[in-house]
């Protein structure tokens, strides 16, 4: 029995040294992995980026965003959101008692806390019931691991900011999986006592005495940089916006009436309607948006097309009505 406590705060070495300790789990043994990252917005594995969280106000606020491997909801991390990673091997593997370990670590702080049906930790306050940990795991053939998120001191403000898309999800048809919405609250339990409790009460269902290490960050850049493919994956506009399912969405405004069906990040097909524009135009500008990266340099790069002067207002309008879905790139991705 080993608990992995990472001092890193970059959310991509974090999971990228997840993955790795994941792998190389040790036949009859199981692991927990306590770390935390600056902010930042992480994804699920099947989730739309655009209906999920608010991109551009994320980019200028040097938020970075992250897909995982696992399933579940899009989650925000900061210095006051701890993460915990239970792994095991399948015949022992049981979320039930993972859940249990961190509902004890709480009530011990004088928290009234459940899990819910969908596997997250609720706790009990005069407002009514609120998420103070959500939940995602992955299952391999022969192991499995439930990470956990656990709020302790987040900036709130910060997370229903984030989690917040400037693309309404009325407009848009999606294949991903959404987000369920839930009210949350702090548990202001300080890092160090939770940690300390939640390795003691680990322990103690385990009937065991775990075995601690704790890696610098220069300790797990190079662990992670033995086999740097995954971290450069996860980095990655391929992994963080191609990987997203098909979606299609409807815009109108101004005169126009556009169509699109976006699929990995890409434009896939596009119908643009305006009653005083050109259809001749209006082809040859769907062409050349069909097939499109989703990244706004792209964006800026066809509308210094000649032929858009044309029609430079309803040009201008298009462009501020496309911009919304165009990212302008973070700084990490490749």
């Amino acid at each position: 029995m080993e608990v992995h406590i990472i001092e890193s705060n970059d959310i991509y070495l974090n999971l990228a040294m997840e993955q790795a300790l994941f792998l190389e789990l040790p036949e009859n043994s199981r692991r927990l992995l306590i770390w935390k990252s600056s902010p930042c917005v992480v994804m699920g594995r099947f989730q739309n980026p655009w209906v999920e969280c608010d991109l551009e106000g994320m980019r200028k606020d040097g938020v970075a965003l992250a897909r995982r491997q696992s399933g579940g909801g899009t989650v925000y991390h900061d210095s006051g959101n701890m993460n915990v990673s239970f792994m095991d091997w399948n015949e022992s593997y049981d979320k039930d008692v993972n859940n249990r370990i961190m509902i004890k670590t709480l009530e011990e702080h004088g928290h009234r806390a459940f899990s819910s049906g969908r596997s997250d930790v609720q706790i009990i306050t005069p407002e009514g019931n609120k998420k103070v940990s959500g939940a995602a795991f992955k299952k391999k053939r022969d192991r499995s691991f439930h990470h956990a998120t656990m709020l302790l001191n987040s900036n709130l403000d910060n997370l229903n900011k984030y989690l917040v898309p400037k693309i309404g999800e009325e407009r848009v048809q999606t294949k991903a999986i959404s987000s369920v919405r839930s009210k949350v609250a702090n548990t202001h339990i300080s890092e160090e006592e939770f940690v300390r409790d939640l390795v003691k009460n680990y322990e103690l269902e385990h009937k065991g005495k775990a075995r601690i290490r704790i890696w610098t960050e220069e300790e797990v850049q190079e662990k992670v940089h033995m086999d740097p493919k995954y971290l450069h994956e996860l980095k990655s506009w391929k992994w963080i916006c191609g990987e997203t399912p098909l979606f299609k969405t409807k815009l109108q405004v101004s005169g126009w009436e556009v169509d699109i069906s976006i699929k990995k990040g890409v434009i896939q097909e596009v119908e643009l309607h305006h009653d005083d524009v050109h259809p001749g135009f209006l082809a040859e500008l769907s062409e050349v948006l069909t097939k499109m990266s989703l990244r706004k340099e792209a964006l800026e790069a066809q509308f210094n097309l000649p032929e858009v002067e044309t029609y430079s207002e309803q040009a201008l309008l298009l462009k501020e009505l496309l911009s919304a879905y165009f990212i302008k790139d973070f700084e990490h991705l490749d």
